[in-house]
């Protein structure tokens, strides 16, 4: 799944920064772990599985199991302005395949 925030600071050289900040905090309070390697990159652990998001600029991205997924995408919207824009299909020139038989 993924999110576009519709509402940010543009036009400072401290939005990026800002809104970085907030979303660490956000994405802490709720539980996720910050990547040691990108700085973007939130997890956390439930009861059965894994669950990803990846923030790049006022894009954010998610993986896990669909219920978890549409769970924890309602607290994040609830939280941020944002606008779900259905599943990734390419990002950064790399096809994304969905396989929801598993």
């Amino acid at each position: 799944m993924v999110l576009w925030l519709l509402m940010a600071i543009y036009g400072t050289k401290q939005a990026a920064m800002a809104f970085w900040q907030e979303l660490s905090k956000y994405m802490q309070h709720m539980g996720y772990k910050r990547s040691g390697t990108d700085p973007c990159l939130y997890f956390k652990w439930t009861t059965f599985e894994l669950i990803v998001w990846l923030s790049w600029i006022d894009n954010c991205m998610v993986w896990g199991h669909d219920k978890v997924v549409i769970k924890e995408s309602k607290e994040f919207t609830s939280q941020f302005d944002c606008d779900e824009v259905g599943e990734v299909k390419e990002y950064v020139g790399c096809k994304i395949d969905h396989n929801k038989e598993e």
